[in-house]
């Protein structure tokens, strides 16, 4: 066998050398086009004529998960049952039900978006500024994990944020232009079924909450010391301005709440409601236990037509709802809705962004 000579020798190496750099450099050139592959540059879905990309779909999600978060701790801590895998609708988990509610909405966005645009529906500089300052809180509240998961920059959430403005400003001109019949709406709806009653209470709660909605019953000795202190106060209540006035400090065991109910409520205790009704404007009850405290209670007044009036106007807007909901679905039929990747398959609603802190 014949050996090259030393200068061959060194081109050889040389071309080697070469060789094995450009490989290098093309895996190195490979590998930043791929880092650089951001979501805003990955397209999930075509709508008509916007495309929708990934950091928007993601930001999405992170807004379904973050409406969730605390009913999810709620729900966990309550029952020991998976949130994200419990039963949701038509068979579906909770997790693929919300799924395809931001899927929906993603979609509704989008086409409401531009019809808008359409429209020449724009908001006013003040709204841009307002809108700019709430993105950067937002992005703030955001963990390092999520701006990272969403792929959200500033600038990108601040054009989400003024999307969803634009389109929130058009759904209520198209529906403050539906003309409907309200006296044809509202004639069967009796006042004395709304009539509403504003009481202030005073007492304690028997149960302790936590930040992840869970609750655990005060011990034996501070709901003693509550119970004493409320009957201290019992017969200061009844000629108090107001229960607030007796109050004496901030570390006192007992609040004070002011709200309104129409009876009937499901939302207000029924020993409460018994209480109130039975009583004069101005009147204050005896002591009354309920599932989950012991009060005394004032009536403020037991004359309010404010429920009523919202009965009616929200009787109104749900049948003007029902017709944005046709506006929509005719907008709907005429776009074309085209899934760009796998992506969004690949996407499980449930801890994709919002991590629960409790696992």
């Amino acid at each position: 066998m014949v050996k090259p000579d030393r200068k061959e020798h060194v081109n050889i190496i040389k071309k080697y050398l070469c060789y094995i750099l450009v490989m290098t450099l093309g895996l190195v050139v490979f590998a930043s086009c791929k880092k650089t592959a951001k979501n805003q540059d990955i397209l999930v879905f075509t709508v008509g004529e916007e495309k929708i990309y990934l950091d928007e779909v993601m930001y999405q999600v992170w807004e379904a998960e973050k409406e969730i978060d605390f009913y999810q701790s709620y729900y966990e801590g309550n029952y020991e049952e998976d949130f994200w895998n419990s039963e949701g609708e038509a068979g579906m988990t909770m997790s693929e039900t919300v799924k395809q509610e931001v899927y929906d909405e993603i979609i509704r966005e989008s086409v409401l978006f531009q019809e808008a645009v359409k429209q020449e529906e724009t908001i006013t500089e003040e709204v841009e500024e307002e809108i700019t300052a709430q993105a950067k809180e937002e992005m703030e509240s955001m963990s390092e994990e999520e701006r990272k998961t969403t792929g959200l920059t500033e600038k990108r959430l601040i054009e989400f944020k003024i999307k969803k403005a634009i389109i929130d400003q058009y759904f209520d001109s198209v529906l403050d232009g539906f003309s409907v019949d309200e006296a044809s709406i509202t004639e069967g709806m009796n006042e004395s079924d709304y009539l509403q009653y504003d009481i202030e209470t005073i007492g304690f709660s028997k149960y302790q909450y936590h930040e992840d909605g869970t609750k655990e019953e005060k011990s034996a000795e501070i709901l003693e010391m509550s119970l004493n202190e409320l009957e201290e106060k019992k017969q200061a209540a009844q000629y108090s301005e107001n229960f607030s006035e007796l109050l004496e400090d901030q570390e006192a065991l007992l609040e004070v709440e002011e709200y309104s109910f129409v009876k009937g409520d499901e939302a207000c205790d029924a020993n409460i409601q018994e209480a109130a009704v039975s009583l004069k404007t101005g009147q204050v009850s005896d002591i009354i236990e309920t599932s989950e405290g012991i009060y005394l209670l004032r009536v403020l007044s037991n004359s309010s037509t404010e429920s009523y009036e919202k009965a009616k106007a929200s009787a109104v807007n749900q049948q003007k709802y029902k017709l944005f909901d046709e506006y929509y679905s005719q907008l709907k039929e005429k776009t074309k809705v085209t899934e760009e990747t796998s992506v969004w398959e690949d996407i499980t609603v449930g801890d994709a962004v919002v991590k629960d802190s409790s696992k």
